[in-house]
This record gives structure tokens, C-alpha cells and sequence, in this order.
């Protein structure tokens, strides 16, 4: 299969793919419009967690991706060199889907801020998916080193800076008063995804839905209004 047969094939999964239940857009006259080297990059990101949910780490291969997207192995290996770069595409994608930084909330109080940054208010599927593509990469990591060295690379590191870079911010602007960016930053995650990570295994109970949104939304009030600046 050629560069372009598969650049077709993964076009047609794209428009095959966009249905929602609404009337498709009126169709253009000429040539359609290429998809963008961006757009097949999340094409295969996305048929990459799909497997990797179904197989898990050592079930994901380049031949399955390859497989999946209807491409051959060559163009595979033109958007991602290795399964390590394709699979810190799904961490990496999977982070910006749990934690919104960077992005200006100067707008919003603190506590506000945060249930924004950790995007508590997810719709209920995009919410579980998130949830279930978290718990499996924990899951799977204890087993892999190199799947550890990857969340820990492009997803907790990068999550943790980022959020500390937000804190300090904070702090430089008179609303917060932040000793340790860092801690906090942990501290944060920690409330957050650990009763996630957690409850997979039973031992943790967590709330779900609304009563995780207002959990989350009292502890960050309680945070937020013991490092606020005093008179």
C-alpha cells in the first residue's frame, strides 16, 4: 500500500468517524480537502488507545496500529519513529485532556481556576473515558519501566511543572500565597487522581458524577482559602 493509499484510507476512517447524527456539511465542488499531517497524527493517536485499552502495553505494537488505521508500517513509521513516540502521543494527549495548562483564568477565582485547570466539569463520557484511560495506563505501568518512564516524562512531570508554573503565577499576581509551588502542585494532583488510580482496585471508595465535582470544588476551597493573602 502507497504513502497516498494510506493517507485515502485514513481519510475515509475520518469521515466515517465524523458522523454524529447530524445532516453532513453540503459537499464542496473540486478536490476534497487533504487532511493535515496533524490530523493523521491523532487518527493514529486515537486507534493507538484504543488499543492499548483492549491490549494493554505489551499488546500494543506497530503492526496492530498499523493494522487498525489501514496503513502499512512505512507511513506508520513517518508520523511516529517508534511504539515509546506513539505512545507518549496518547499520555501526552490523555494529559491535556485531565489537566486544561496552560491557559489564562486570570478571570476566575482560584478554586474556580482549579475545577477549570482539572476540567471537573467533563460531560459524563468524555469523563469516563478519561478516567478509564487513567486507571489502565496506572495499572499497566507498574509492570513497564519504559511505560513508567513515559507518564512520568510527558504526563506527571509536564502536569506538575505546568501547575506550578500556574501557582506561581498566582502567587506573582497577589491572589495566593504559595511558600512551595511545587508541593502544591503535588498536593493538588494527588487529590485528584489518586482516589481514581485507587478506586480501580477496590481499595479506595471515590464519589463519582456531581458529588466528585462538589468533593473536588470543597477541597479546593478549603486549599485555596488557607493560602490566601491576609491583611
Amino acid at each position: 500500500m502507497t504513502a497516498g493509499a494510506d493517507h485515502t484510507a485514513l481519510q475515509r476512517q475520518q469521515e466515517a468517524g465524523a458522523g454524529s447524527g447530524t445532516p453532513a456539511a453540503p459537499r464542496r465542488r473540486g478536490r476534497p480537502r487533504l487532511a493535515s499531517p496533524e490530523d493523521y497524527r491523532a487518527r493514529i493517536t486515537h486507534a493507538a488507545r484504543q488499543l492499548f485499552l483492549e491490549r494493554g502495553y505489551a499488546g500494543l505494537t506497530m503492526d496492530s496500529v498499523a493494522a487498525a488505521c489501514q496503513i502499512s508500517k512505512k507511513t506508520l513509521y513517518q508520523f511516529f519513529a517508534s511504539k515509546v513516540s506513539l505512545m507518549a502521543s496518547v499520555v501526552d494527549a490523555h494529559r491535556l485532556m485531565i489537566l486544561a495548562l496552560p491557559g489564562d483564568y486570570s478571570a476566575l477565582s482560584p478554586e474556580d481556576a482549579l475545577a477549570a485547570i482539572f476540567r471537573i466539569d467533563l460531560g459524563c463520557i468524555e469523563a469516563t473515558a478519561s478516567i478509564e484511560l487513567l486507571q489502565r495506563i496506572s495499572e499497566e505501568a507498574r509492570n513497564s519501566p519504559e511505560l513508567r518512564a513515559i507518564v512520568r516524562e510527558i504526563g506527571s512531570d509536564v502536569s506538575q511543572r505546568l501547575l506550578a508554573e500556574w501557582l506561581d503565577g498566582e502567587q506573582a499576581a497577589g491572589r495566593l500565597v504559595v511558600p512551595d509551588s511545587t508541593a502544591l502542585a503535588y498536593l493538588l494532583m494527588s487529590i485528584v487522581y489518586s482516589p481514581l488510580i485507587s478506586s480501580r482496585s477496590g481499595c479506595v471508595s471515590t464519589p463519582h458524577g456531581t458529588a466528585r465535582q462538589t468533593y473536588l470544588r470543597g477541597a479546593f476551597r478549603i486549599i485555596v482559602d488557607g493560602i490566601r493573602p491576609r491583611p
